[in-house]
């Protein structure tokens, strides 16, 4: 994305969309920069709901899922939080697990080498 699509896409959501989805799982569907109109606010899932989206993707995580699966829900979240304008300790968290899985799945299980935020420290 350039910066004047990143400025575009930026004005695009000056006034921050308040998400009201309750599903804790929901595909990652690209947006387009330049749509006519807003996201429905009914597709958007706020913190709270976010929080359990995160903590089911780190438990599918914890019991093998499969990268790819848990990559579009990372991304899912990450889109939702951007349209809402969400900037906290908990997008920091999601990034940061967000890596750790990209980095856990580029390095084979029986290397014996352990990723968690402790390896990060």
């Amino acid at each position: 994305m350039t910066s004047l699509e990143e400025n575009v896409f930026r004005a695009e959501i000056q006034q921050h969309i308040v998400g009201t989805c309750a599903k804790i799982e929901k595909p990652y569907v690209r947006l387009h920069l330049y749509s006519d109109s807003q996201p429905d606010p009914e597709t958007i899932r706020p913190e709270s709901v976010l929080r359990h989206a995160l903590a089911m993707v780190k438990l599918r995580e914890s019991d093998g899922g499969s990268y790819d699966t848990l990559w579009e829900q990372y991304m899912s979240i990450c889109q939702d939080m951007r349209l809402q304008g969400i900037v906290s300790t908990f997008a920091i968290e999601v990034r940061e697990s967000m890596a750790i899985c990209a980095l856990a799945a580029r390095i084979p299980a029986e290397s014996g080498v352990r990723m968690d935020m402790q390896t990060f420290s």
